[in-house]
């Protein structure tokens, strides 16, 4: 588990570690005429201010002699002064260096071979160190420290004790591991030393070689590091779990101790928001309707494909997920434009613990992590500042406040909102037009539960509902209200209009849906591929017609929820015959899918039959525009719309024709460019079946 807390580090000053070398005045005496067999004998004092404050009696100092190689000396401590003792079978006539460790190797040419351990244990007290080399006769030495230490202080607020096994740093470069420094040459005077070069460790760890029970009074641990300045993650492991600090940020001198207080909590548990039920947004100051029936959808939604993953379809969705580990992380609808949230780049992550908020009593507190996921996949200007934000688990209510950042398409945004559960019984059309004879379908958003339908009028119309789907049927020529009902008692209503069935001589039907086929020479597959006839079929497509589009028809739904909805505005604005159509026909996708907006369709059918030839007995279809963002828009309203004429789309128009037989629409090689890229368009609209 990880627990992300605060550090507060605190400096420790260290006292300077010297050394004085010191011929002893009687036992380190050289006689005039020594025995060889009894050798020489010599004490070094060691100053009470000094290095002795890390050895105590009985320890052992290494010496090297360069004739004689290396020795060991046992340290006495008398009076709180500390001397060491070590013998030679010759008078000494030259210099003389003192290392700690002891054990440390030293070879012939003085080299000693020392060590900052990856793993070291609480009970370890040796800090590397040397002297420069100094004469045994006259002598002051100077210990030089290679080494500093951390104080980690350890505390714990949890209401459970646990048991303290070990603390590891892990910094961004390297601050332990195995060197060598040449005796003969060491300078007491460098500020550095040039030795620990050769570390290869960017983590150290101690281990608790006895038991230290946490709790308010800290527990001490102390780990050796080279000098430096490091930036890691601390990681305190105990009986109970792993507990991980972030951005601690430690600046060790040379035989100095920094500090680094660490207090253990009990760790944040997130909790589970519901996401089975669809949300309002509401406007937190004024309480108004942002959008109604929106969805939120946490990690596991997604991953599993669970309550309504199935409407989070944006790329940036999975790429944001995979950066977050906890499944409980909620994406909440972003950016809302005329009632619709976004469900891509501009959704809002937050996290709820399961911890009281301070500031809102009865409710959980909540983390905002991203104000716009795009942000958080480092998109270019896109920024998040999160603000606050509280659940409420009793109304289920998320609250998010100060929720600001900019949208990198040019907008700054600051939203204070209330996600609220929304139960109404809710359906995808207020109302719904068709034939005498025909069936529409209606999707049920959300009900509490199974429901009922019943007509007001079974002689226009009759209805059905299975498995949250209304069938209604036209019988007759005029209106219907069709009255849904949920287990809760929530109802909702379905206006019908039933219009007589046609003879074959109406306009072209928008009511229904198309499937293209991709005729010879037509390329708007792919402005440089040729489709082949195993990918020459698209299904499904709409048309939407100028008097759809302004009355809002079930149609015409598909072309406010497209991409730059705004362009079919613009469009039918300045083509002001309600019977202009825009058709999805327009450039197809690389992957087989149709656009709704600036690279669709316009166009208009005529009166005018065509009486010999290929498509005689249809009516001609005049094509407007082959790519309406393309198109010389003029302005309207006072609106200059030179902005809307795309920058390397150019629109063509041409001619097409329309079968009141069979429904279907021929348009013929009308071309057009896409980017600069020319395309054409040669295919054939069918009735879907």
């Amino acid at each position: 588990m990880k627990n992300y807390t605060y550090i507060i580090l605190a400096s420790l000053a260290a006292s300077t570690l010297l050394l004085a070398c010191q011929k002893a005045e009687e036992p380190g005496q050289i006689t005039d005429d020594p025995k060889p067999s009894e050798g020489f004998s010599y004490t070094l004092a060691l100053n009470a201010d000094s290095f002795s404050d890390r050895i105590a009696a009985a320890d052992e100092v290494g010496i090297y002699i360069p004739s004689v190689g290396q020795l060991k000396a046992t340290v006495d401590v008398k009076e709180n002064i500390r001397t060491l003792t070590f013998s030679t079978e010759k008078e000494l006539t030259e210099q003389v260096s003192v290392f700690v460790p002891a054990s440390a190797n030293v070879s012939e040419e003085g080299a000693v071979s020392m060590e900052i351990p990856s793993r070291q244990k609480s009970s370890d007290k040796d800090m590397p160190a040397v002297s420069a080399p100094v004469s045994v006769k006259d002598g002051a030495a100077t210990l030089l420290s290679l080494g500093a230490y951390i104080d980690f202080n350890i505390a714990s607020t949890m209401a459970e004790s646990a048991k303290l096994q070990s603390v590891t740093f892990s910094s961004e470069t390297a601050m332990a591991g195995s060197f060598e420094i040449s005796l003969p040459v060491v300078d007491p005077s460098l500020d550095v030393t040039l030795a620990l070069n050769a570390l290869e460790s960017k983590s150290v760890t101690v281990e608790m070689d006895s038991d230290q029970i946490l709790g308010a009074t800290a527990v001490a641990v102390r780990m050796l590091i080279a000098p430096g300045t490091y930036s890691g993650t601390v990681t305190v492991n105990t009986d109970k779990g792993s507990y991980e600090y972030t951005s601690v940020n430690v600046t060790a001198q040379r035989a100095g101790t920094e500090s680094v207080e660490i207090t253990l909590s009990d760790p944040l548990v997130t909790y589970s928001v519901d996401t089975s039920v669809p949300y309002n947004i509401l406007e937190t100051a004024e309480g108004t309707t942002v959008a109604s029936n929106t969805w939120i959808i946490s990690k596991a939604d997604y991953v599993n494909k669970t309550n309504f993953a199935a409407n989070f379809t944006d790329e940036t969705i999975g790429s944001y997920f995979s950066l977050v580990e906890d499944e409980n992380v909620v994406l909440l609808g972003g950016y809302v434009e005329k009632g619709k949230p976004d469900y891509g780049y501009t959704s809002i992550a937050v996290l709820v613990y399961d911890r009281e908020s301070a500031e809102h009593p009865g409710c959980k507190e909540a983390e905002i992590l991203s104000t716009n996921i795009a942000a958080s996949l480092e998109w270019n200007g896109y920024t998040s500042n999160p603000g606050s934000a509280w659940y409420n688990p009793q109304s289920g209510e998320i609250v998010i406040e100060n929720c600001a950042g900019h949208l990198g398409w040019g907008y700054d945004f600051s939203w204070n909102r209330t996600y609220a559960p929304a139960d109404d019984l809710t359906l995808a059309a207020s109302s719904v037009t068709l034939k005498e004879g025909a069936v529409k379908e209606v999707e049920i958003t959300w009900s509490n539960g199974s429901c009922t339908a019943e007509t007001d009028n079974e002689a226009v119309a009759t209805v059905e509902v299975s498995d949250k789907v209304l069938s209604v049927t036209g019988v007759a020529a005029g209106n219907a209200t069709v009255t849904v009902k949920d287990e809760k008692g929530k109802t909702a209503q379905l206006g019908v209009t039933v219009t007589a069935a046609s003879t074959g001589s109406d306009g072209i039907p928008t009511d229904i849906k198309y499937d293209i086929t991709l005729l010879e020479g037509d390329t708007a597959y792919s402005s440089s591929y040729k489709p082949t006839f195993a990918d020459r079929e698209i299904k499904g497509i709409w048309l939407c017609s100028r008097a759809d589009y302004f009355a809002q028809t079930e149609n015409s739904s598909p072309f406010y929820s497209a991409k730059d909805p705004w362009v079919n505005s613009i469009y039918f604005n300045y083509r002001t015959d309600d019977d202009v159509i825009i058709a999805a026909a327009g450039y197809i996708g690389g992957d087989g899918t149709t656009n709704y907006a600036y690279l669709a369709i316009g166009f208009q059918l005529t009166s005018e039959t065509v009486t010999e030839g290929e498509f005689a007995g249809c009516k001609v279809v005049n094509v407007l525009d082959s790519v309406i963002s393309g198109a010389d828009a003029p302005a309207y309203d006072g609106h200059n719309l030179d902005w809307f004429h795309s920058v390397g789309y150019d629109s063509e128009s041409g001619t097409g024709y329309y079968n009141p037989q069979d429904k279907t629409i021929t348009i013929v090689n009308v071309g057009g460019k896409k980017e600069n890229k020319v395309i054409n368009f040669h295919r054939k609209l069918s009735p879907q079946e």
